[in-house]
């Protein structure tokens, strides 16, 4: 949610292959927090879409730096050796990615998938 465009519930689901049901009871938990907000689709009145707000969109910021931190730490000490790590080796920008350095994908722009490089 944090990088796409709003969504309906229904959609969320199938992008995360899991019942509507559950989605729906996640989104009302998210909701109730202050994380995200429903509001009614612009061509279907009896539907509803769901947006990040800007407190779910600072959370999940916090957990994704807490995650490329804790993936900083462990990989801090591997060496390069034997390995192309450097910024043309696709390797070497999975790597950064991961790690956070500024070359992933910028916070609320679609993410395409991978392509196998």
């Amino acid at each position: 949610m944090a990088e796409s465009e709003p969504s309906r519930p229904g959609v969320l689901a199938v992008r995360l292959s899991v019942e509507p049901s559950h989605v729906t009871r996640q989104v009302r938990q998210l909701e109730d927090a202050g994380y995200m907000r429903r509001f009614p689709h612009p061509d279907d009145r009896r539907a509803q879409r769901v947006r990040i707000t800007d407190t779910g969109l600072a959370a999940f910021e916090r957990v994704r730096e807490a995650g490329r931190r804790g993936v900083g730490t462990a990989l801090s000490e591997w060496s390069t050796e034997g390995g192309d790590f450097s910024p043309a080796s696709s390797a070497g920008r999975r790597l950064r990615r991961t790690r956070g350095d500024g070359v992933g994908p910028s916070p609320r722009r679609p993410v395409a998938p991978h392509s196998a490089d």
